[in-house]
């Protein structure tokens, strides 16, 4: 799958999830693309809540 490819089912299909643990806590966060292009891919994210710990 090329680069470009990407980008198109990105466009596509923005809503997702983010999956993650924490030793045994799972976090599963849903994640929406705000933009793909040839720069790269960007989320929207909250501020309420951190992605990371």
């Amino acid at each position: 799958m090329t680069f470009q490819e990407c980008i198109d089912f990105m466009k596509r299909n923005p809503n997702g999830f983010l999956a993650t643990a924490s030793g045994d806590n799972p976090h599963v966060r849903p994640m929406t693309v705000w933009l793909a292009d040839e720069t790269g891919i960007y989320f929207y994210t909250s501020r309420i809540k951190s992605l990371v710990s």
